[in-house]
């Protein structure tokens, strides 16, 4: 899995740095080979007042890709609801594919 991380307009310290690494980590481990690259884009939109914005796009290997985005005031409450739908839209995703891939199998009268 490779995490890189991209700052817009925002201060941020190498230990945050490691904070959204080990988060992302952590909640994309279960998932082992099928995660591919994850891009994660913190910005601070000054136009809107003290919104803060993160952005993350995540491949699942051979399936595309999933993407999420989540606004708010706190950056720490921000980065941690959006890695948590993170793992939430990467089951959702990989289950969808599991169905199309076996199909659905129904229950006939003999």
């Amino acid at each position: 899995m490779q995490v890189e991380l991209r700052v817009q307009d925002t201060n941020l310290l190498e230990a945050f740095r490691g904070y959204i690494e080990r988060k992302v980590r952590f909640a994309l481990s279960r998932f082992g080979g099928q995660v591919g690259h994850v891009d994660v884009k913190v910005s601070n939109d000054s136009r809107a007042g003290a919104v803060k914005t993160c952005r993350i796009f995540a491949e699942i290997k051979p399936f595309g890709w999933v993407s999420i985005r989540e606004n708010g005031t706190d950056l720490h409450a921000v980065i941690d609801r959006a890695i948590g739908r993170l793992g939430r839209a990467f089951s959702r995703r990989l289950a969808r594919a599991q169905e199309l891939r076996f199909g659905r199998e129904t229950v006939r009268a003999a």
